[in-house]
């Protein structure tokens, strides 16, 4: 009789830790290639990729929050006829005798702490469908620049000026993500997930934020391994 009833206060006392095991902790890779441009009439889509790993808790079957640290890329092109240019944008500063700027490539990179909120609205067939939004700081930004030219005298396309550097940029932009994803179970631990994401990015001068008009704008297919604990 006494051992029957410490057996059950026994496995009252192990409740709360059992329910702490659950599996409601999981970590989240993903990669998300995208296009990419700015808000303004005249720049053109680049294709860029972020990249990221998260630490998620699930609340319930529906709903998990998650943050972590990711890479965010954005960027934009340039293009203009050779006849239309003459000396603007400070490419004068990088032509040669000969030859025309036409294009230029830009690709900001970033440090990104983001918040993600899941919510599951739908199982069938073994597929959960998600839905998702996403805000994030962005620190440390990065610009990559390149100038293609045309050589009027060899009639060709060449690559004479790569920048990379952050003088005169913004270090802090603020970012926020709304997406729709579709992820399968593999195993008890392991899912495998995609899905459409859509950005929008905004520089700031200083905190509190006030957004630019000059935005940058991406569509992307996210890839992701869920991991859980």
């Amino acid at each position: 009789m006494h051992l029957r009833i410490y057996v059950m206060l026994g496995i009252i006392q192990l409740m709360p830790l059992s329910l702490i095991a659950q599996k409601s902790y999981y970590f989240r890779l993903k990669t998300t290639p995208s296009i990419s441009w700015r808000g303004d009439e005249s720049s053109k889509a680049n294709l860029v990729n972020s990249f990221g790993i998260m630490v998620g808790y699930s609340f319930n079957k529906r709903i998990s929050l998650e943050t972590g640290l990711g890479f965010n890329r954005v960027g934009f092109k340039y293009v203009r006829v050779a006849e239309s240019i003459g000396v603007i944008n400070g490419f004068n500063r990088y032509t040669l005798e000969g030859e025309i700027p036409v294009k230029q490539k830009f690709t900001e990179r970033f440090i990104e702490i983001p918040i993600q909120l899941n919510y599951m609205f739908k199982q069938k067939n073994g597929f959960d469908l998600f839905f998702n939004s996403r805000v994030s700081l962005n620190f440390f930004n990065q610009v990559v620049r390149k100038t293609w030219y045309y050589h009027k005298t060899d009639q060709e396309f060449t690559t004479k000026n790569t920048f990379s550097g952050t003088q005169g940029r913004d270090k802090l932009a603020f970012s926020y993500e709304l997406g729709m994803n579709i992820q399968k179970k593999i195993t008890e631990k392991i899912a495998l997930g995609t899905g459409i994401q859509y950005k929008q990015l905004y520089h700031n001068h200083k905190f509190p934020f006030k957004p630019k008009k000059r935005h940058f704008n991406s569509i992307g297919v996210d890839f992701y391994l869920i991991y859980r604990l």
